[in-house]
């Protein structure tokens, strides 16, 4: 492959990607037109779970959940992926799958 092909397939990787990120930007009326299926009280009342503000670009009412030590968690590494609805509570972080105390 020459370098003239290399240089022209990273810029088209470029513009693509600059592309994309300006798309997925929240703007003023995002949520006007956007439709959610909003989390209720009944809906979100399993143990450590509350109605926070979520989705995409927050938008929506959405059922959050608080992981305690040594339950499973993801870390998501998707640029642009779905906002998680789950986090390890204060103090803990996920290490391998698992949340687990921070230690400094």
């Amino acid at each position: 492959m020459s370098t003239l092909s290399v240089s022209f397939t990273f810029l088209l990787f470029v513009l693509a990607f600059g592309s994309l990120e300006c798309a997925i930007k929240c703007q003023e009326d995002t949520c006007d037109t956007l439709k959610c299926e909003h989390a209720t009280p009944e809906t979100c009342n399993k143990p450590n779970q509350d109605l926070r503000k979520g989705g995409f670009c927050n938008c929506c009412t959405v059922c959050f959940t608080t992981l305690q030590e040594n339950e499973e968690c993801h870390v998501s590494y998707l640029l642009g992926g779905p906002p998680a609805t789950t986090a390890c509570k204060d103090g803990l972080e996920c290490k391998n799958h698992k949340c687990q105390k921070v230690h400094h």
